[in-house]
């Protein structure tokens, strides 16, 4: 019967503490599957728009709010789960979210790969 109690005490002691344990939301841990995901979709309708060649943008970096982002690669996804390698974090300050054709741009790192159609989701990983 004691080992019962005991036992039950220790259970309430571990969920207390599990239910207390706080996240860092700026801890990236891995890839694709990391613990931030910055939902693009949820927050467009927040951003600023801006115009970039004629059409209506948004800066990628505009989605990313956390301390130290030059820290940090990212991993774009887009709506059918497809992503290119990662890019650094001057890539992602100098790209654009093109609203009309619903695709990424990046003026300096512009090849097929890059240009997502339908971008959903940034991932940032830890370097």
């Amino acid at each position: 019967m004691k080992k019962i109690i005991l036992l039950l005490g220790l259970l309430i002691i571990l969920a207390t503490l599990s239910a207390c344990a706080e996240v860092d939301p700026n801890q990236a841990k891995n890839d694709l599957g990391g613990k931030i995901e910055i939902d693009m979709q949820a927050m467009k309708a927040d951003m600023t728009i801006t115009i970039y060649n004629e059409e209506k943008a948004i800066r990628l970096i505009d989605f990313v709010t956390l301390e130290n982002p030059e820290d940090y690669t990212y991993r774009v996804v887009a709506s059918d789960g497809y992503s290119p390698d990662p890019f650094n974090y001057s890539d992602i300050e100098t790209g654009y979210w093109l609203l009309e054709t619903d695709e990424t741009f990046f003026p300096d790192n512009n090849l097929g790969s890059t240009r997502l159609r339908e971008p959903s989701k940034i991932i940032p990983i830890t370097k």
